[in-house]
């Protein structure tokens, strides 16, 4: 598939569009970070964030500028019915796909999902921008879960121009995603913070956070063993937990990620 290049206002988009990814601090602020941007990005009617679920058979997802979500509750559970989840979600790529690359628009007017969902929402053509897919499973579909940013326009079909565009922001989106995916995992001063811990009852978890002896960490942290031990208990009795995994387990459990839990391709 041979793709535009980007104009020199494009770059400059894409730039500008990779710097406010990259000031979002929580996985769970991301989706609607990056359906905003999309939206600002290429004209469309609107943008989302959306989580294909093939477990519990739905769609969900975040939307700009409008919630849609009770809207898409409106999904049939046969997700296999709906236009472009076969190629998105049970052939995993990077690919950015259009609509109009797998049906015509005559084709789209005759499904369920067209006249139940889309013409109400103004979906004539549709961009979907790979994002995560889940692993595959045993019973021969090929994701249970798949994540993507897509967008919708009433009036006009996407241009290769615009491909290219939602590529390249498709490559932010990712590393921003893989970005807020490990931090999620690490164990920090102000996770602990979060708990009521104090400073040194938090920096002595995160000393101990990756295996490290209480000899080690406390050489790290310049105190003797005894008075890291004698934090450790205290933060051990804050977050109502005898040990050091359970602890651990604690603060990396602080805010689950709702998105980005599947494979992130590169």
């Amino acid at each position: 598939m041979q793709m535009e290049a980007p104009s020199q206002r494009d770059l400059r988009r894409l730039l500008d569009s990779g710097y406010e990814l990259g000031l979002v601090a929580r996985m769970n602020d991301l989706p609607r970070e990056v359906a905003r941007i999309a939206y600002e990005l290429v004209l469309c009617e609107h943008s989302g964030w959306i989580v294909i679920d093939f477990g519990r058979g739905g769609m969900e997802g975040v939307h700009w500028p409008h919630d849609l979500s009770e809207l898409f509750s409106q999904v049939p559970s046969d997700l296999t019915t709906v236009p472009l989840v076969s190629a998105a979600a049970l052939a995993p790529s990077t690919t950015v796909i259009r609509l109009s690359d797998f049906v015509s628009r005559m084709e789209l007017h005759k499904t369920a999902i067209y006249n139940d969902l889309y013409r109400s929402l103004g979906v004539e053509y549709q961009i979907v921008v790979p994002i995560s897919f889940g692993a595959p499973s045993s019973d021969g579909v090929r994701t249970k879960r798949a994540e993507s940013l897509t967008l919708a326009r009433r009036n006009s079909d996407f241009s290769e121009q615009e491909r290219t565009l939602l590529d390249e922001f498709g490559r932010h989106v990712r590393n921003a995603t893989r970005r807020l995916r490990s931090i999620g995992k690490m164990v920090t001063v102000a996770g602990g913070e979060q708990f009521g811990l104090t400073l040194r009852q938090s920096e002595s978890l995160v000393a101990i956070a990756d295996g490290a002896s209480v000899r080690k960490a406390a050489e790290l942290l310049r105190v003797t063993p005894k008075t890291l031990e004698n934090h450790l208990q205290a933060a051990y009795g804050r977050l109502g937990v005898s040990n050091r995994s359970a602890a651990l387990a604690r603060l990396r459990s602080a805010e689950p990620a709702n998105f980005g839990l599947g494979e992130i391709p590169y």
